[in-house]
């Protein structure tokens, strides 16, 4: 019954979009009805897959593939998008709701909107289509099984648990200023309506931040390895999108405020959809491998690339003829031209990306070579490229708009310079030296930092959103750079009740126990941390789970304001009474959180901003 309803749902979803994409031309008052269906089917669909899930219907092949019945309520309900074909089912579904709550807010011209439905439609057709044909997740299985497969326990975590639809919501948003952009264009309009497309560039980019640094903490914390960003292919296509939407986000503020950059406006919001596209669904491909990507059949995944390559060409060709705006005139020497150069090198940065996570594949697929890149090519490309955004965001947050004179605001960046530079030598007086790149960036980030918060303390109307985003952003740089430069970590094979000691800790192996979860067995070590100041037990699990019979590493991990104690232990070796461990000390790693909670709140807060309610420019 399950694979009827589902089946009959994505029929319903690919009629629905083909008719009125044709329908609504001739009789545009039916674009609400029709979105209202569109919406209660995807609904229907996505709730029959989560219900196959629960009752563990295991004559749905996806349910059998992804789930037992052991497996606790929460993880039956995520397994459902947990997977390749689940995702997708959600990723639609999302576009829809989009689509809907933009047909019910936004009051931009009727013409417009209706042409944006239309493109709308046609991409959710699309891919739809795609998922029905080669990845349906409602696919039956005989004859039925009496157990599913389970999922794969490194996803069974409240942080992957969440993480999907938070990212997908950060995706899926930006199909809005897209199919606006390309009506626009069609059209022939010159009007961006930047002031009715910048709340859904906010909420989306919002989501999107706080969809990466969930699975940044979900990393940290199950991958065994003590970091939170591992330059994993997979890890860094997300980035790429994240990277175009805060080029979007700030470029949108100056087609407010200036009315110029209207080409720029455009090109960004066509791109930033398509970066979405290799984001949302190069994971699902199965051409790239990682323990984050959903999908291991490279054949489907050619589909995939060949449909994000149409709608891509289609939409860039439709801007090359179509884009009527004028090259823009502004003064080098004003915040618009550094908003403008930090665009550049955003872009720049999302690019460098892109080649490293495509050129692995281009060199397997022509010349039959097996190439990695890896965090080195990062530091040596990418990170640079943060150095000047630092440094051009502190000075924009004290120029102003239009022309400015250097002498007006040179002597503030100077004062901030300094005070940074001395609380620099403080950094460094307690952690040590770093590299040339590293200090800068501690330099810079700091400058940010101060810049930003002095800006809070003298001006009267206080802008919320650009203080906590550009002080989420400072901190990011600066504690991500003390948590890769400054942090440790020991190894070590212990004896029961034997002792080692680590940077002024003692870490003793008291004593090994066992216990077992709803569809785990655990074998538990406990390890006590001490030193002249606090003394502590940790209990890092090892998890073997008989269904997907794999064993998996769960750290323990104690925080502290300005560092984690960090530990994650192998299976205890019964014949000689020994045990594996890792220990890490990771400093400031609590600011990385902290910080993408403010970069989230940062554009939420934007999105209230009366300035920008749903209105016509």
């Amino acid at each position: 019954m399950i694979n009827i309803i589902g089946n009959s749902c994505l029929i319903l979803i690919i009629l629905i979009c083909l008719i009125n994409s044709f329908l609504i031309y001739f009789k545009p008052q039916i674009y609400k009805i029709a979105s209202k269906i569109l919406f209660f089917t995807g609904l229907f669909c996505f709730l029959n897959l989560i219900y196959g899930f629960i009752i563990s219907d295991f004559s749905v092949e996806n349910v059998y593939l992804n789930s037992h019945q052991l497996k606790p309520l929460i993880y039956k309900i995520s397994g459902s998008w947990g997977n390749h074909e689940g995702s997708l089912i959600l990723i639609i579904f999302v576009k829809i709701i989009y689509v809907n709550l933009f047909n019910i807010f936004s009051k931009i011209d009727e013409k417009i909107k209706l042409y944006a439905n239309i493109i709308a439609y046609i991409i959710i057709m699309s891919f739809t289509s795609y998922i029905f044909f080669t990845s349906n997740p409602f696919r039956i299985i005989s004859p039925t099984p009496s157990e599913g497969l389970g999922l794969n326990p490194l996803l069974q975590d409240i942080a992957l648990a969440i993480h999907p639809p938070i990212l997908y919501f950060g995706y899926g948003g930006f199909i809005i200023p897209f199919a606006v952009t390309l009506a626009l264009l069609i059209n022939s309009s010159t009007n961006t309506f930047g002031r009715n497309l910048k709340p859904w560039i906010n909420i989306s980019w919002s989501f999107l931040t706080l969809g990466i640094g969930l699975g940044s903490w979900w990393a940290y914390r199950e991958l065994g390895w003590g970091g939170f960003w591992f330059w994993d292919p997979i890890e860094n296509i997300s980035l790429i999108p994240w990277l175009a939407a805060t080029s979007l986000l700030h470029i949108v503020i100056v087609n407010i405020k200036r009315k110029i950059f209207d080409s720029w406006f455009k090109l960004l919001s066509i791109l930033t959809y398509i970066f979405s596209l290799l984001g949302t669904f190069l994971v699902r491909s199965g051409i790239i491998t990682s323990v984050h990507s959903f999908a291991t059949d490279p054949d489907r995944g050619i589909y995939l690339i060949i449909l994000i390559s149409l709608i891509s060409l289609f939409s860039l060709l439709i801007y090359i003829t179509k884009n009527k705006s004028l090259p823009d005139k502004f003064k080098v020497n004003s915040r618009e031209s550094l908003i403008f150069l930090n665009n550049i090198f955003l872009l720049s940065g999302a690019l460098i990306i892109t080649l490293a996570i495509l050129y692995p594949v281009f060199s397997y697929i022509v010349f039959n070579q097996a190439v990695s890149v890896g965090e080195l090519y990062y530091e040596k490309t990418f990170l640079p490229l943060m150095l000047p955004i630092l440094l051009f965001a502190s000075i924009g947050m004290i120029i102003a708009w239009k022309e400015n004179k250097i002498k007006l605001y040179l002597p503030k960046f100077i004062s901030t310079l300094f005070l940074s530079s001395i609380l620099l030598l403080l950094v460094r007086e307690i952690y040590g030296s770093t590299t040339f790149f590293g200090t800068l960036g501690l330099l810079f980030s700091l400058n940010l930092i101060i810049t930003t918060l002095l800006k809070y303390l003298t001006f009267k109307n206080k802008n919320y959103a650009l203080i906590l985003g550009h002080l989420g952003f400072g901190l990011l740089i600066f504690a991500a750079i003390i948590a890769f430069k400054y942090s440790t970590y020991y190894e070590a094979n212990l004896k029961l009740h034997s002792e080692t000691s680590f940077n002024h800790n003692n870490i003793k192996f008291l004593n090994i126990k066992y216990s077992h979860g709803k569809n785990y067995l655990s074998q538990i070590a406990q390890i006590k941390i001490s030193n002249d100041v606090k003394s502590i037990i940790l209990e890092p699990e090892v998890r073997l789970y008989p269904i997907e019979k794999t064993t998996i590493s769960e750290a323990a991990i104690k925080h502290y304001i300005f560092e984690d104690l960090y530990i994650v232990t192998g299976s205890y070796d019964t014949t000689t009474n020994s045990l594996f461990i890792r220990f890490y000390e990771r400093k400031f790693i609590n600011f990385i959180w902290l910080s993408v909670i403010l970069l989230g709140i940062s554009g939420i807060l934007s999105f209230k901003n009366k300035k920008y309610k749903f209105t016509l420019s």
